[in-house]
């Protein structure tokens, strides 16, 4: 497989008239430039590398953009849902006492976490 960090862009790619990118079936499967002389110029439609993203072209490619707001937003929110039912397993597990200690305890170390 080739490096993905140092793939810059399709534009840059120079590939010989033997290798011919099929589209992938699926909008989230991509192929990989291969290195390897010997074998065709692309692998199988699967999953693309960890830090890369498929392209229209479903070759994969590098990711380069800066995360955006929405993206934290995204983060933020699941962490705070996963927060809440953490905290309410915690509470629910003896209703009949009021808030106690070692409950606290628990709520803070699943903050921390």
């Amino acid at each position: 497989y080739i490096n993905l960090n140092n793939m810059a862009s399709l534009a840059e790619l120079e590939i010989s008239d033997e290798c011919v990118l099929e589209p992938c079936p699926g909008l989230y499967c991509g192929r990989v430039l291969t290195s390897n002389p010997n074998s065709s110029c692309y692998t199988d439609c699967g999953a693309c590398p960890a830090g890369s993203r498929i392209a229209n072209t479903s070759l994969c490619q590098q990711c380069s953009e800066d995360a955006q707001l929405r993206d934290y937003l995204f983060l933020g929110f699941f962490g705070l849902v996963c927060f809440g039912v953490r905290v309410g397993i915690i509470g629910g597990a003896n209703v009949s006492r009021p808030i106690s200690f070692p409950k606290l305890v628990l709520v803070i170390l699943s903050l921390l976490e």
